[in-house]
């Protein structure tokens, strides 16, 4: 995913190959970052910003209703104009509240984390227990961090003290 924020009227676009669940979690980060924006920065509005994400989908996946919180990290990337950590993975689903959904199917994104060559994975908190069922292979190869809101997961990928 790629995310461009530019000084703007308001416009908020998808493109590239995002799936109709893709399509719904980033309306979510959207709706999500226009209540709470203010916790980022206070002089500002999601209304000054064009945002313009671009998924890029080469193996086609149909997924994606897991990935609103991925898309608000990327907003937030794109208004702040800071980078997310190199190499870090971010898992998640929330609701318009901010209310986090536990991770589905966990050792099977990690090891696809693995295999992509990321070296930390964000979760939310809500994941805790399930990581004793992780493998010590990928415990291994991951830095496992978990968040507890959404901003907190964008603080973590984007580094923000």
């Amino acid at each position: 995913m790629e995310t461009q924020a530019l000084a703007g009227t308001g416009t908020i676009s998808i493109s590239g190959t995002p799936g109709t669940e893709m399509k719904t979690s980033f309306e979510t980060a959207c709706d999500y970052l226009q209540a709470n924006i203010r916790e980022l920065t206070r002089d500002e509005t999601l209304d000054d910003y064009d945002l313009n994400v671009q998924v890029l989908n080469p193996s086609d996946a149909g997924e994606g209703k897991e990935t609103s919180v991925g898309f608000l990290v990327g907003i937030v990337s794109g208004i702040l104009d800071r980078s997310v950590r190199p190499q870090t993975i971010v898992l998640g689903a929330m609701s318009l509240m901010g209310e986090l959904v536990a991770v589905s199917s966990l050792v099977d994104k990690l090891q696809l984390a693995v295999d992509s060559g990321a070296n930390s994975v964000l979760l939310p908190a809500e994941n805790k227990s399930d990581i004793a069922k992780i493998p010590n292979e990928l415990l291994d190869e991951l830095q496992l961090m978990s968040y507890t809101d959404p901003l907190d997961a964008a603080s973590k990928a984007i580094n923000i003290n």
